[in-house]
Formats: structure tokens, C-alpha cells, sequence
């Protein structure tokens, strides 16, 4: 048994000698050392990066120039409220022409008001569509203001239309219907 165990340990020394137990190490082309742990970890760490960089390159592709103007503009606000003091006073000019921005539907300046933005150029910062009006469409979109009052359309919108105005009329003469009685 004593012979056994000497031979054990013989043919672990010759082991160990020969490299079969212990690590790989791996070199770059200079020769030097390279730790496989830590490339790994930094590899993962740079592709985790590049991922999150290409996450908020995307999300600045797919707004427009209209979602991009609003989220500058309530950064700009949201900025300038923080450095500003806690408590408004009555004599804040900023508050003050937010409120008079505000239009009321019973103001008697509301038309006027009205027909003045009407006249301005449009969040884009380009002029609006003053032609004669355009048939409505389901979205509630203005014509561009280079529109020439042609409409092009093969007539799909206004089957829309009708089909929408004709289930709202058909709901309200029910509505009407059953109601007669009361």
C-alpha cells in the first residue's frame, strides 16, 4: 500500500511538471501575459455601453423635429424653475404670461385671439396652410402650407368618414328610438 501511495505521488510530481494541472496561460502577440478574466469583464462592459449609446441613438432617430423642439423646451423650463426660488410671487413675469397665454372659451377676446394664432406660423416654426378649407380627415391633420387645395386622395377617407358619421347617426336614432316612449 505504501508502494501505491509512492507511485501516486511520483506520477502527480510528473504531472505537474508536465503542465497537465495547471493553468492555461494565454499571451498576446507580444509575448506578454494576458489575463482572460479581465478581457472578458471589459469586453462586456464596452459592449454594454455600446448597446445603451445605440438605445439612446434610436430613441433620438425616431422623434421629429416638433417632439424634439417640446422636449428642449420643457428641459429649458425645468431648468430654469430649479435655479429660480421656491416660492412664485404675484409679480412673476413668467407666470404671469403663462396665464394670459391661457385662452377661455367665454373671454371676449377668444375670436380675436383665435384668428391672430391662426395668422402665425405653426410649432415647426413654418408658415400654415391659408387656402380654402380641406376636407376633414380622421387624424385632424392640417395640409401643409405648400398644399395647392388639390386633393389627391383615391377617396378611401371619405368612406372612413361616412362610415364613421353613419354608426354615429345610427347610434343616436336608437338612442332616440328607445327613449321615444318615456
Amino acid at each position: 500500500e505504501e508502494k501505491l501511495q509512492r507511485k501516486k505521488h511520483q506520477m502527480l510530481a510528473r504531472m505537474k511538471e508536465n503542465g497537465q494541472t495547471s493553468e492555461t496561460v494565454y499571451r498576446d502577440k507580444h509575448g506578454r501575459k494576458v489575463d482572460v478574466i479581465a478581457k472578458f469583464e471589459e469586453h462586456q462592459r464596452e459592449k454594454k455601453r455600446r448597446e445603451e449609446a445605440d438605445e439612446i441613438e434610436q430613441k433620438q432617430v425616431k422623434k421629429g423635429a416638433v417632439q424634439k423642439m417640446d422636449e428642449e423646451a420643457f428641459r429649458k423650463e425645468q431648468e430654469r424653475i430649479q435655479s429660480g426660488s421656491f416660492a412664485r410671487k404675484i409679480d412673476d413675469e413668467t407666470l404671469e404670461q403663462q396665464r394670459k397665454d391661457v385662452l377661455r372659451e367665454g373671454d371676449p377676446m377668444f375670436e380675436m385671439e383665435m384668428k391672430k394664432r391662426a395668422t402665425q406660423t405653426g410649432r415647426t416654426g413654418k408658415p400654415l396652410y391659408k387656402g380654402p378649407s380641406p376636407k376633414p380627415n380622421r387624424f385632424g391633420i392640417r395640409p401643409g402650407y405648400r398644399w395647392d387645395g388639390n386633393a389627391r386622395g383615391n377617396g378611401f377617407e371619405d368612406k372612413v368618414l361616412a362610415h364613421i358619421h353613419g354608426q354615429k347617426a345610427k347610434k343616436e336614432a336608437a338612442y332616440k328610438w328607445s327613449v321615444s316612449d318615456m
